[in-house]
């Protein structure tokens, strides 16, 4: 049922709070063009599938798509391994992933692995190495898969989207990386997960039990308000009384967030210098610095525009998000690269 030659090509990223989507054209193998860019709710798949129908240029059918997303389950491991010969076993490594889980899925792992340091395939590896290990749910990864193609995109490649972005955050502040980490904190509605990025690669931290979703109920109560529709107002569209009321309402969301950025202090007594957020929605990117400024950390400047055209990306319009849309425009600069040992299914 694939038979049909793809009419565009598109990038989607899916995160539990919104969908990210743009169309992608190549003008060379080296250069390519985003076009086209929108966000909608997770919720909002009325929407997306017109904006698919929208770019299928040539009447019905599936429109090609460069794919990421991070699946509920999924998880990014830092592990030192001794691999006896390339490549290394991915169905070895399963048993290390069932002793991380939090849960253990019916249908078992896809797996995939790269180096910890540099980002590289770890297909010629042989002795003792750092890697990093994405361990997804096979049935989370089938229905997102399902989920593409009812709403008209065959992926053509399918990403976990933390690694590709990770990788990028950590080659465009190489230099800064020499003296201080970085902090890279993925918000979600009842997590919050916290990356660090140093010269000895990614480190990947335990999720923070207290996500956006935390966030309203707590500005609920702070703001006094009677319902969750007038806190959704309120933060989408803050005015100058809570911008000042931040600092509280953030407190608890800070604390949290303190707790890991001691430990990993503590356990490489390396300082951190920076907070680097992601899955912001764009009306809410005014907790970035917020939340930074309250861990006593700032939020280091990302030109978009410049990252891409290093990396033979062009782009006319974006809605107003700014950095925030490095996770989606990652999906295309990454495209020259092959998978990293993976995932297997």
């Amino acid at each position: 049922m694939f038979e049909r030659a793809p009419r565009s090509t598109i990038l989607v990223h899916t995160t539990t709070q919104y969908v990210r989507v743009a169309v992608l054209e190549r003008s060379t193998p080296e250069t390519a063009t985003i076009s086209d860019a929108a966000e909608f709710a997770i919720d909002d798949e009325e929407s997306l599938k017109q904006w698919v129908e929208e770019h299928a240029n040539d009447g019905p059918g599936w429109v090609a798509g460069y794919c990421g997303f991070q699946p509920s389950g999924s998880m990014l491991i830092r592990e030192d391994l001794v691999v006896r010969e390339p490549p290394p076993k991915l169905d070895a490594i399963a048993p290390l992933v069932d002793r991380r889980a939090r849960s253990h899925p019916e249908e078992g792992w896809s797996i995939g692995i790269v180096d910890a340091v540099t980002g590289k395939s770890l297909a010629q590896a042989a002795g003792p190495c750092t890697a990093l290990i994405v361990a997804m749910p096979r049935n989370e990864v089938r229905l997102h898969q399902e989920k593409l193609l009812e709403a008209g995109v065959r992926p053509r490649r399918l990403e976990y989207t933390p690694l590709s972005t990770l990788g990028a955050i950590k080659s465009h502040f190489s230099s800064e990386l020499s003296d201080a980490a970085m902090a890279v904190c993925e918000f979600s509605a009842t997590e919050t997960t916290l990356y660090f990025i140093d010269r000895k690669g990614i480190h990947p931290q335990d999720p923070v039990p207290f996500g956006l979703g935390n966030l309203e109920e707590s500005a609920q109560k702070e703001l006094k308000l009677e319902s969750m529709e007038e806190v959704r107002e309120k933060m989408d569209n803050p005015d100058e009384d809570l911008n000042r009321r931040a600092p509280r309402l953030l407190r608890v969301f800070a604390s949290h967030l303190r707790l890991t950025l001691d430990y990993y202090e503590h356990q490489t007594g390396r300082v951190v210098g920076s907070m680097f957020p992601l899955s912001l929605p764009s009306n809410r990117r005014w907790l970035a610095p917020a939340m930074a400024q309250a861990v006593d950390l700032v939020v280091p400047h990302l030109d978009l525009l410049d990252w891409a055209s290093q990396r033979g990306l062009d782009f006319d319009e974006l809605p107003a998000e700014g950095e925030g849309w490095l996770p989606t425009l990652a999906l295309a600069a990454n495209l020259n690269s092959e998978p990293a040992n993976g995932p297997a299914s």
